[in-house]
């Protein structure tokens, strides 16, 4: 069931002349307006992968992804919903905290006709009231999000866009730890966007330094080749063009398509 956060999304981004929860085949868009599909995932991008992929195929197609700059905390009482508590959360959202559910769709992302934007948003977060697990433990339900305001959103139609969200005091090769340090990130988070980017092709591996391996930034005229100076290849489904895996040079393999369960073999077997 849609939460507040993600009706009020809805709303918003079908102003006057859209269309919510449009029928498109099988499928029911979140937002249909001037022939774009917008697809507002308030939670994990896995569960809207292949949705995305055959939408894709047929019409453009907007992921939106809200994240709170500001978030009240309120207290709730779940039977009366009288309001018990609020105050403001010290930690504040930033548009680099999609890059962990990026690895998700970053082979999608790379399609012309999928963008991606991130909502940054004023929100409120409805709690229950505190509850004792034992004699330290406490459990918090949570029980919805609400959309106070919309501050701003940044947009991104290709691969490229991803690179200015780079740190501008990176060296020109650097590791993880390099990214979580110039942009003052946790290694978790660092570790995630480098993955992301790397699947976007937007960056590659270029060596390693010790155990740790080193990126660099590939230029606009090569992001849509697949590979890189590391010598793994993208390998693509024959059918639907589907991203499988990476693979090196030399290596041959049987497999299955997730999307349209073709059996591929890699490199293909010539003809007899």
């Amino acid at each position: 069931m849609p939460t507040e956060l993600h009706c009020s999304l809805q709303a918003h981004y079908a102003g006057d002349t859209g269309v919510v929860e449009a029928k498109h085949g099988r499928y029911k868009l979140d937002v249909l307006r001037d022939g774009v599909a917008y697809e507002i995932q308030t939670g994990s991008f896995f569960k809207i992968r292949r949705k995305i992929e055959a939408l894709a195929e047929t019409m453009p197609v907007v992921v939106v992804y809200p994240v709170p700059e500001t978030k009240f905390i309120v207290r709730q009482d779940p039977e009366t919903g009288e309001e018990l508590s609020c105050r403001r959360s010290p930690k504040h959202g930033r548009v680099l905290d999609v890059f962990p559910e990026l690895r998700h769709l970053a082979a999608v992302l790379r399609e012309e006709t999928v963008s991606l934007e991130v909502v940054r948003t004023v929100e409120r977060e409805i709690r229950s009231p505190e509850t004792r697990r034992g004699r330290y433990h406490k459990r918090v339900s949570l029980l919805g999000r609400e959309l106070v305001e919309v501050v701003d959103v940044v947009r991104f139609e290709n691969p490229e866009d991803y690179l200015e969200l780079l740190p501008p005091n990176l060296p020109e090769r650097f590791s993880v730890a390099d990214l979580a340090q110039a942009a003052g990130l946790s290694r978790w988070l660092a570790g995630h966007m480098s993955y992301a980017l790397r699947r976007l092709g937007t960056i590659e591996r270029v060596g390693k330094q010790g155990n740790a391996y080193l990126y660099a930034a590939i230029g606009p005229s090569s992001v849509a080749l697949p590979g890189g100076n590391d010598g793994w290849l993208e390998i693509r489904c024959s059918q639907c063009n589907t991203m499988g895996f990476e693979a090196k040079p030399g290596s041959v393999v049987r497999w299955r398509c997730g999307k349209c369960r073709s059996l591929e073999v890699w490199p293909e077997e010539p003809e007899n």
